[in-house]
């Protein structure tokens, strides 16, 4: 009794020691970061649900279905982040916190934006102890939901998305609850009717982060007909999983005004937004392989579980595929279920790959389950000097992976991977993006680092390639986004009027053609094989254009400094 009330007392401290840890790590790092490629639009489809659910209550007006894909994705996490984020009192009170605490007077889109990433961050602090609490009710061992905890929060990939990611992270988190609930209701216990109900809600609040979720409910009912393969009622079992799809879809329809407003409109958005309107053509150095995006194959998501985890995660998982009969755990087993059929339906549906493990986030539990059975299993029975060296060693190889990278940690690839040919700096006149083996900044997280380096370096006649706004929204004294009594305005996604600064081809051809020779710079995301500045749709024959790097946003990943971002300096003549 008493061993039992150390090792609790000992979780219990591990586990805020964690929670702590993450969260003053995040703290610390997201008011350095900037604005990613998706989150104007995110934003604007909160907006889209906040005015579908007023006129659903109100009926005040005629309303029409936006047709821009934002609004077909769920709302959980990110409409109370939105209402939050657009109160000019709470704009203004945290921005003076932020000051009392740094010094630094920040303007008042940055102030929104850092308050978004700042309420997900809270958000996912809280996760943390209900993610604990569910593991150790399907463990029921305190050490092993805290390495559970421990893997996935101290993984870099998950940890650098969790910055700015208000779709990815909180879809991979509800799945991650919603499966605990339903091996722990469903699978180890006896359930009744209520427990059906109860799992079905989770599985709702999931599909309220992205509704492709309900394909993950699969592979659940799979591993069930296979525990309970010799003595299943077929009928019985189908009966009390329609209660569970039946509360899904009424936790998912309560939080879908705009299914109410038009219901056939509302469908086909959601099937086209995420299902199969997404196509991004697109070429990405996968390890130094061109992959188009159209062209998927199972082995995309092996490399990147190869060289994306942690690489003591990749052995781990690896080893544990061997200790499948002698692991006897649900929860354990059913991950590797779940990452197959994840394969396996990949490979089948055959979707657009893009930005690497962006939207493969909710695979990573899955593959920090197993790392931690396996770390419990190969320390059983050992001395006690044994398992401190052990852990030792993957504790301090965790807090490795951490260094260097900063607030940009999503861009991590493992040692595997050889750092040096990552990037490179090498320009070609119609090429900005650089070069190499890997994207690194995709996302456009770097771009208010890079204007503050164009700020102090006074530079001008810059042209900013996609995506625009991760600059942009950072140019001291220019507010290209309208303020409406006190909120920025993100509802129009066209090309706005720049000043200073050429931004669009179009503005870039007007510059040209005033100026027969001169220079400009140019800023652009290191993304080899993706072309984000349009410059190819100028008249070669028309110009002479000479450009070198003048500068580079970097960072170090394990000695290497690696590009994020880049400055380019161009001479050209027409």
């Amino acid at each position: 009794m008493k061993t039992r009330f150390i090792d609790l007392n000992l979780s219990k401290i591990g586990l805020f020691l964690i929670s702590l840890t993450f969260l003053g790590h995040q703290l610390f790092y997201v008011f350095r970061g900037g604005v990613t490629w998706d989150e104007t639009l995110d934003i604007y489809g909160s907006g889209k649900n906040i005015e579908n659910f007023k006129f659903f209550i109100t009926r005040q007006e005629s309303f029409e279905l936006s047709t821009l894909p934002a609004q077909w994705f769920g709302q959980l996490v990110k409409l109370p982040i939105y209402l939050f984020s657009r109160s000019e009192n709470i704009n203004n009170i945290f921005s003076d916190i932020v000051y009392f605490l740094t010094s630094n007077k920040i303007t008042y889109i940055e102030s929104f934006f850092n308050l978004r990433h700042f309420l997900l961050n809270i958000y996912i602090f809280l996760s943390i102890f209900v993610i604990y609490y569910f593991c150790k009710k399907v463990t029921n061992s305190n050490k092993l939901s805290l390495l559970i905890v421990f893997f996935i929060f101290t993984n870099p990939i998950f940890i650098g998305h969790s910055m700015f990611n208000l779709t990815d992270v909180p879809m991979a988190i509800h799945i991650l609850i919603a499966s605990l609930v339903y091996i722990e209701r469903i699978i180890i216990n006896k359930p009744d009717k209520k427990d059906y109900f109860i799992v079905g809600i989770f599985f709702g609040l999931s599909l309220l982060n992205r509704i492709s979720a309900a394909a993950f409910l699969i592979p659940l009912g799979i591993y069930y007909l296979i525990v309970n393969f010799r003595n299943i009622n077929l009928f019985s079992t189908f009966k009390n999983h329609m209660y569970i799809l039946t509360s899904t879809l009424l936790v998912l329809l309560l939080g879908s005004p705009g299914f109410y407003i038009d219901p056939i409109h509302y469908i086909n958005g959601v099937i086209y937004s995420q299902f199969t309107g997404q196509d991004f053509y697109a070429y990405l150095p996968l390890n130094g392989n061109m992959i188009f995006s159209l062209d998927w194959n199972p082995e995309y998501l092996l490399s990147l579980f190869l060289y994306k985890l942690p690489l003591v995660v990749v052995i781990f998982l690896a080893i544990g595929l061997f200790k499948l009969n002698v692991i006897n755990s649900h929860l354990f087993r059913y991950s590797y279920i779940f990452l197959i059929y994840v394969l396996l339906v990949h490979e089948i549906y055959r979707p657009s790959v893009f930005n690497y493990f962006r939207h493969y986030l909710f695979l990573i539990p899955f593959v920090c389950i197993p790392a931690a059975y396996v770390f419990i299993n190969l320390i059983d029975g050992k001395s006690k000097t044994f398992k401190i060296i052990f852990f030792a060693s993957v504790l301090i190889y965790s807090i490795y992976t951490q260094t260097g990278l900063q607030q940009y940690k999503y861009i991590y690839v493992n040692e595997l991977v050889n750092e040096k040919v990552i990037s490179k700096d090498c320009i070609d006149s119609y090429e900005f993006n650089g070069c190499g083996s890997w994207q690194t900044d995709y996302y456009g997280f770097s771009g208010k680092e890079t204007i503050q380096i164009v700020e102090n370096l006074q530079l001008d006649n810059v042209y900013i390639c996609e995506p625009g706004h991760s600059y942009s929204l950072f140019i001291n004294g220019n507010d290209y986004w309208k303020i409406n009594n006190g909120n920025p305005d993100f509802d129009d996604y066209g090309f706005w009027e720049q000043y200073d600064f050429i931004y669009n081809i179009d503005h870039f051809n007007e510059f040209i053609n005033k100026n027969s020779q001169g220079n400009f710079y140019v800023l652009a995301i290191h993304s080899p094989g993706y072309k984000t500045c349009n410059f190819q749709r100028i008249e070669k024959n028309f110009i002479d254009l000479n450009c070198k790097i003048h500068q580079a946003i970097k960072r170090d990943l394990r000695g290497t400094s690696v590009n994020l971002n880049y400055i380019h300096y161009c001479e050209y003549s027409t």
